[in-house]
């Protein structure tokens, strides 16, 4: 068993084959593997559970990456828990550029790994649920790349009290 703790972004490929040879007589003892892929590795560390967050309010969303800083992450919000729908796409984000998607308000102070950003939770009934997730995905290898919350945690409604101001 051999562990290449850090491939360098530029040896990703869906084409690779492994060789393993003896120093001794390396035509006579070699192995080839079948054909691997590298690939990039995402994991998302906030939110991973919690809550309840409110609507309206802002939610931090983190995550790491072995990408390179060209990568386009696409970030997804679930209310069931398990579905990700066309519409619940909240941003695509890579090393320079920030793109809030569906009407979305979302910011980020890092884009680079780690990457740190906050989602404004839109004040619909719509996202209301007991069981919201947070999704991130590799742009363009989505099935392969991809990370999500632990757990679900709750988005409920908000209210603010505008009378009476100041006492009684």
């Amino acid at each position: 068993s051999f562990n290449w703790a850090s491939i360098p972004a530029s040896y990703r490929s869906n084409t690779v084959k492994v060789r393993v040879e003896w120093q001794g007589s390396p035509t006579n003892m070699r192995a080839d593997s079948a054909l691997i892929a590298i690939k990039p590795d995402v994991n998302l560390t906030a939110p991973d559970g919690g809550g309840p967050y409110g609507a309206g309010t802002g939610l931090a969303m983190n995550f790491t990456h072995t990408g390179n800083s060209t990568d386009n992450w696409k970030i997804w919000y679930s209310t069931d828990g398990t579905t990700y729908p066309l519409g619940n796409d909240i941003a695509t984000v890579n090393g320079t550029t920030v793109t809030p998607l569906n009407g979305n308000t979302f910011s980020c102070s890092s884009m680079v790994s780690p990457v740190a950003c906050t989602w404004t939770i839109p004040s619909s009934s719509a996202v209301l649920t007991g069981t919201a997730r947070i999704k991130v995905e590799l742009v363009g290898d989505a099935a392969n790349v991809t990370d999500a919350s632990l757990s679900t945690f709750a988005i409920k409604g908000s209210a603010t009290v505008t009378a009476p101001v100041g006492g009684a």
